[in-house]
């Protein structure tokens, strides 16, 4: 059923109908779609044009089981050393600096003694590598060597370190929460979305059964880098978990009021470790902290759950929380975030796109509503009708505006050669800005047609990911496919 017609004081998420959505890949199997996500958002817009013969697009385009099933008895040799070395170089300056891992140096000392003395290299040690390894291939690796729709850089390493999950340990340990966070990154560059959101979840209760969400008395433990690892590695299971869970729109792995531990610091280290194992404090906590505003974001705007405010002032208040959160930033950070700099760092590049994310996905329900109105009164114009309110006007300009920002230093990136082959979280960042950007290309305005420009471009993009093997990139681009025939299809009828 149709959602019913909106106000702007509605209670409900206007592109919530009555009863959750289900979609049947099989007869037995109705999969749950979750709104929150970027995907279902597409197909709510292209129903919006073109009506209920808009079918949602499955997700299909993954590595699959029967193909990692597969391989598990096949022979993963070590990689030379020169390879071994360069491998987790890559990893420790790609997605290590976005997201604490490992402790650097440790993890540099236990790949030297593996080369040079491998019996003392005991199985979750070897698993650590190799997963390093297998995240080192696909950030270092421009396009997929092999047309193999089931291939992906690094593949074999990953399942040889995957083996860490046939018998779960019954003595956790830090190591192991490691290659859990670790394996569960590798799995959404294969856009297994679900997998990894499983993954990090049992790296919570992993990190929950040691201790890693509480504070560890000087007195049981004085080493003070011992003390940040720990805190480091639980608030990336933290930030994972949300972040993976946002994403799809399911609820995260334990509750605030369930976690007292400090967030990542450097005070008490030497210079010497701040600078080499522990630096990036300040990022690591905006991070972590906006993670959390994004899965809270996800709860408020798209729970079906009875609310007592209006929908325009849950997505007013998700705006205000996130402001918030701007505003704390430290100075520095803070000033990269209101205007990125050129040379800005990755981590930084992904912190501004994951903050625009989370006012997307916050506001652009208030896009899609705004859209409906205005169409609706095109139809009708005998019909009087009451005007669209300021408040939802000015929230879905917000996120129009932070759409093009998106899209166009995304592209920005794809220029300069710094967007990641294989990083999924970017190519989801460009299909969700440019989904906003589609709608906003019919608003005949004096930016539609460069919103449209914009959505074309990354529409090219992502073809040439898919070519290059991304698989997100191959899921994304169907239905921005489809998306470009429903526009068309409307433009045509108003040349008519």
């Amino acid at each position: 059923t149709r959602p019913a017609p909106e106000t702007d004081d509605s209670i409900r998420n206007p592109i919530l109908e009555d009863r959750p959505w289900f979609f049947s890949l099989t007869p037995e199997m109705p999969m749950l779609i979750e709104e929150a996500a970027d995907a279902p958002f597409a197909t709510r817009f292209r129903q919006e044009l073109s009506g209920k013969s808009q079918r949602h697009i499955p997700r299909t385009e993954n590595v699959t089981d029967e193909a990692l099933t597969s391989s598990w008895n096949t022979p993963c040799p070590w990689p030379p050393a020169s390879r071994a070395r360069f491998l987790l170089k890559v990893a420790l300056n790609t997605v290590c600096k976005r997201y604490y891992l490992v402790r650097r140096s440790a993890t540099q000392r236990l790949l030297e003694q593996a080369i040079h003395n491998p019996d003392m290299c005991d199985l979750v040690s070897e698993y650590k590598l190799f997963v390093l390894f297998a995240l080192g291939e696909v950030y270092s690796t421009r396009t997929s060597p092999t047309k193999d729709k089931n291939q992906l850089p690094g593949i074999s390493y990953y399942v040889r370190a995957s083996r860490f999950l046939r018998v779960l340990t019954e003595q956790p340990r830090i190591d192991c929460v490691e290659v859990i966070l670790m394996l569960s990154l590798y799995s959404l560059a294969m856009n297994r979305r679900y997998n990894a959101y499983c993954m990090i979840g049992s790296a919570v209760k992993f990190s929950t059964m040691i201790g890693l969400h509480q504070n560890v008395p000087l007195s049981l433990m004085p080493d003070r880098e011992k003390q940040e690892h720990r805190k480091r590695i639980w608030w990336s299971v933290y930030t994972l978990d949300r972040f993976w869970g946002a994403q799809i729109g399911q609820p995260v792995s334990i509750r605030n009021e369930d976690i007292d531990v400090d967030p990542p610091s450097i005070e008490g280290l030497s210079p010497e470790s701040a600078a080499e194992d522990f630096a990036d404090a300040e990022y690591l906590t905006a991070n972590h902290r906006l993670t959390n505003l994004a899965a809270q974001i996800a709860s408020l705007i798209y729970s079906r759950k009875n609310q007592r405010t209006s929908f325009s002032s849950r997505v007013q208040q998700a705006l205000r929380d996130l402001t918030s959160w701007l505003q704390g930033l430290p100075d520095s950070l803070r000033a990269a975030m209101e205007e990125l700099p050129p040379n800005a760092t990755a981590p930084i590049t992904a912190l501004h796109l994951s903050f625009n994310q989370c006012l997307i996905r916050a506001a652009r329900p208030i896009v899609l509503y705004v859209f409906r109105m205005r169409r609706e009164a095109r139809k009708s114009i005998e019909e009087e009708r009451p005007p669209i309110g300021e408040v939802a006007l000015t929230l879905s300009d917000a996120c129009i505006q932070c759409a093009r920002r998106s899209c166009r230093l995304l592209v920005e990136s794809w220029i300069n050669g710094s967007f990641p082959t294989f990083d999924v979280s970017y190519v989801h960042h460009l299909f969700s800005s440019s989904i906003v950007l589609a709608i906003s290309s019919l608003s005949q305005t004096n930016e539609s047609q460069s919103d449209s420009d914009d959505f074309d471009a990354a529409m090219q993009i992502l073809k040439q990911l898919d070519e290059s093997g991304n698989f997100a990139a191959r899921e994304f681009l169907k239905s921005m496919e489809a998306t470009r025939a429903a526009l068309d299809s409307i433009a045509a009828e108003r040349n008519q």
